[in-house]
């Protein structure tokens, strides 16, 4: 899968959750977890690809 690909997904999964858990207002610490853990993942692929075409 491109890596791009794989963020888009990410983000419209955690989009997806995020909706959801203001519906159901799951456990707060959850829902945090998720804010910081997504946003953190996508932006860490971001600049490893980056860093991988500077290599290159």
């Amino acid at each position: 899968m491109v890596p791009g690909t794989a963020i888009v997904i990410g983000g419209l999964i955690w989009y997806h959750n995020r909706r959801k858990n203001e519906q159901i207002r799951l456990n707060r610490s959850e829902y945090l977890v998720l804010e910081i853990q997504v946003p953190a993942y996508c932006v860490g692929s971001i600049i490893g690809k980056g860093g991988e075409a500077i290599k290159r």
